[in-house]
């Protein structure tokens, strides 16, 4: 049974994202946004860890979600007590969820913007 989130992460629009950085397939710019990606896919990914472990069930990924959401929301308030600007929010994609590491402020057209910039570097 999955818990309800109380205090969630703040959640990023990756639709308005994908509508500003306009071409979803992109590999450029798919790997410029997973700069600022935790967590989605590869070796870090909650998926890969929990591989590691035999009979997985649904219940052991429900609470290692809820331990990196409550982990996450911790640093995001060492953040708020140190004075920096930044904050992690959730990212809900097609094939799998994951965080991104922006500023509090940011809408989607900022985070577009800012992989953009990724790209150029």
């Amino acid at each position: 049974m999955m818990r309800k989130e109380k205090n969630a992460l703040a959640e990023i629009n990756t639709n308005a994202l994908g509508d500003y950085l306009e071409d979803y397939q992109n590999e450029t710019l798919n790997r410029a946004m997973d700069k600022l990606l935790v967590m989605n896919e590869g070796e870090m990914s909650l998926d890969s860890i929990l591989s590691q472990f035999t009979e997985v069930e649904d219940v052991d990924y429900d609470l290692a979600l809820v331990a990196v959401n409550e982990t996450l929301k911790s640093v995001n308030q060492v953040f708020r007590n140190m004075g920096i600007d930044l904050e992690f929010k959730s990212a809900d994609f097609v094939d799998y969820g994951g965080f991104i590491l922006t500023v509090p402020s940011d809408t989607p057209a900022d985070i577009a913007q800012r992989i953009r910039k990724l790209v150029d570097m």
